[in-house]
């Protein structure tokens, strides 16, 4: 079913971002230091007002051996920005970014070597960015949860096969919350889904430092309360910048 002879392209790295100046260098560093190197990059501007397209534009002028694109979508919607940049993807194999979410040198060449054709989806063994006591521990339950496959859930990252999420037709670009989630729902239809613990990524904190980790713990057992029970979710989800 799945294409496995490769052009030069196997992972397209697909990065969403709204105002993202202050985070996305760091991550598009990290995929400049990455030891696998059949991959792209696709950057969404999602309808930015900051300096996020001079700090990428500038990015891929320093690194010209870098497969990168840069794609402005007029819309807010992170959504509506994945799917936009899968539809230009050109490996198998999709790799969703957040633009404030970096990655160990061998993230990609662990990603590739573990997700197989049993495969549907998965996701990486987050770390929290900055470190503290709590937020280790937040993230480790997370991972815990992820590794036993009692939540089927990603953090900063999300691997599937461009067939499948193609069949699928991609992420609900109604959804403003919980989208991933929606779409792992759908691909677990195609195969099973996997939690890969070599593959680190470090992921930005910033929204549980400014929200209070209680008061957002709290946030996400209502709207994943209010999925399970059918209910719609947030209309609004505010951005932290």
């Amino acid at each position: 079913m799945m294409n496995r002879k490769y052009n030069s392209v196997e992972i397209s790295v697909i990065i969403p971002a709204l105002n993202e100046e202050n985070y996305i260098l760091k991550t598009l560093q990290s995929l400049a230091h990455q030891s696998f190197k059949k991959f792209e990059i696709i950057v969404v501007l999602s309808a930015c007002t900051d300096r996020t397209e001079q700090v990428v534009q500038r990015f891929i002028k320093l690194r010209p051996e870098l497969q990168i694109s840069l794609i402005t979508e007029h819309d807010i919607g992170v959504s509506r920005a994945r799917n936009r940049g899968a539809k230009f993807a050109k490996g198998n194999l999709l790799f969703f970014l957040d633009a404030d979410t970096t990655l160990d040198h061998n993230c990609l060449f662990k990603a590739s070597r573990y997700m197989t054709e049993k495969n549907s989806v998965g996701t990486c063994h987050s770390k929290p960015e900055p470190w503290s006591l709590m937020f280790s521990m937040l993230i480790g339950f997370k991972n815990m949860f992820h590794r036993t496959g009692l939540v089927k859930g990603v953090h900063g990252t999300l691997l599937c096969w461009r067939g499948h999420f193609e069949t699928v037709q991609g992420f609900n670009e109604s959804l403003i919350v919980m989208e991933h989630y929606d779409l792992i729902k759908r691909l677990l239809e195609h195969g099973a889904y996997i939690w890969i613990p070599t593959a680190f990524a470090k992921t930005s904190m910033r929204r549980w430092q400014h929200k209070g980790i209680f008061a957002l713990f709290y946030f996400w057992l209502v709207q994943g309360l209010k999925k399970f029970m059918g209910k719609d979710t947030l209309k609004y989800y505010e951005a932290v910048r």
